[in-house]
């Protein structure tokens, strides 16, 4: 579920534009804002750490995590499926709520021969996918598309046994991920990100359709604290410890919580190695 913090932002940002929110982060003195500049200043804007490290990142993201990402520790979680990813012969992927980009480049940069069709439904969001891809070098390989719908999807997974379904669609994917209407993602790969906190019962009616054709791994979001902050300055050092886990927060509940976010990696029963 959207925090203050994150609603407030989307709030100022459609007031102020986007020309003066960028200078407004660029020159805030709030901790928030502060950390992120230090942020981009140590890393140069380029992913510090990960699977992605050496990745060209943006001025700005999408739905918030600016510094997990440019620091490479963004969705932790799932780096052991990602280093699993040239196993599995995948040569297309399917990025469904592509955001900014950071995953779509990252595999492109990861797999030089890995293709992949990002969608994403906010104009600014292919913006920036498309921004990502060029600093990188990889726009020849991301098609950047709209919305995606259950046609477009069956149609994308002309050959699902080397296909990755990365979705990301903050409830939607109630309705994308049914085999039912899709045929084609009985046979593919999928890691699903789950948000019972926004769609309750998702995680089980998901569960229940895959069962038969895949393995199902459920990976639970852990807890960021100020111990993975990674810079140590005499500004961090005066802050409260509070702030600087804020900064690493990617606003997810975590599995002690009432609403545990989770994702699930779905090998196929058909193609598991």
């Amino acid at each position: 579920m959207p925090t203050l913090m994150f609603k407030t932002k989307v709030f100022l940002r459609s007031i102020l534009g986007e020309g003066v929110w960028t200078m407004v982060q660029r020159y805030s003195t709030a901790p928030r804002h502060r950390l992120i500049q230090l942020c981009q200043r140590e890393t140069a804007q380029v992913v510090r750490v990960g699977p992605f490290a050496g990745m060209n990142y943006i001025h700005d993201t999408m739905s918030g995590g600016y510094v997990p990402k440019v620091l490479g520790i963004y969705e932790r979680e799932l780096h052991p499926v990602i280093a699993r990813l040239s196993e599995l012969g995948v040569k297309q992927v399917l990025n469904i709520g592509a955001a900014d980009g950071y995953y779509a480049v990252g595999l492109c940069r990861m797999f030089p021969t890995l293709r992949v069709k990002a969608y994403e439904t906010e104009p600014r969001g292919r913006e920036y996918v498309r921004a990502m891809a060029e600093r990188n070098g990889v726009l020849s390989r991301v098609e950047i598309l709209g919305t995606c719908d259950l046609p477009g999807l069956q149609a994308a997974l002309d050959e699902p046994r080397t296909s990755l379904v990365l979705c990301d669609v903050e409830g939607y994917e109630d309705v994308l991920m049914d085999p039912g209407n899709v045929p084609a993602l009985r046979e593919a790969w999928v890691l699903v990100e789950i948000h019972d906190n926004k769609n309750p019962g998702v995680s089980d009616r998901i569960r229940s359709r895959f069962e038969k054709t895949h393995t199902i791994e459920t990976i639970w979001q852990t807890k960021r604290t100020a111990a993975d902050f990674p810079f140590t300055t005499p500004y961090t050092q005066s802050l409260a410890p509070e702030h600087l886990a804020a900064a690493v927060d990617e606003g997810r509940p975590v599995r002690d919580g009432s609403t545990p976010m989770s994702w699930f990696w779905m090998t196929p029963k058909a193609v598991s190695p």
